[in-house]
C-alpha cells in the first residue's frame, strides 16, 4: 500500500483541529502546569508491541530483491504495461478522492 502526501495532509489538517493547548484550567493555585497522566489500555500496549515489532522487522525482502534481479538479469522479467496503467489511473483516482 503506498500512501500518498494528500492523504498524510488529510490526517495532519484532522489531527490539527483535535490538537488543543493547555487553558488556565489546568493550573494548579501556584499558577503551574500540572502534569499529565496517561493510562494504556491493554489494547494499546497491544497495538505499541506490534508497531514496534513492525519497525523491528526487516524492510527489504532479500529474496524477493534477488528473485527479480535474476529475472531482470536473464530477460524473463516482463512488465504487463496494462497493470501498470490500471495502477497509475487508480492511485490517481485515490488521491483526488482523499
Amino acid at each position: 500500500m503506498k500512501i500518498s502526501s494528500s492523504q498524510v495532509q488529510s490526517l495532519l489538517k484532522v489531527y490539527g483541529k483535535t490538537l488543543k493547548l493547555p487553558n488556565q484550567s489546568s493550573r494548579t493555585e501556584g499558577g503551574r502546569l500540572r502534569a499529565d497522566n496517561v493510562m494504556i489500555s491493554g489494547e494499546g500496549k497491544l497495538m505499541q508491541k506490534a508497531i514496534q515489532a513492525a519497525h523491528l522487522a526487516e524492510d527489504i525482502r532479500q529474496d524477493k530483491v534477488e528473485e527479480l534481479r535474476d529475472a531482470i538479469a536473464t530477460g524473463i522479467y516482463k512488465v504487463n504495461p496494462d497493470e501498470v496503467a490500471e495502477q497509475m489511473i487508480y492511485r490517481t483516482l485515490v488521491d483526488k478522492l482523499v
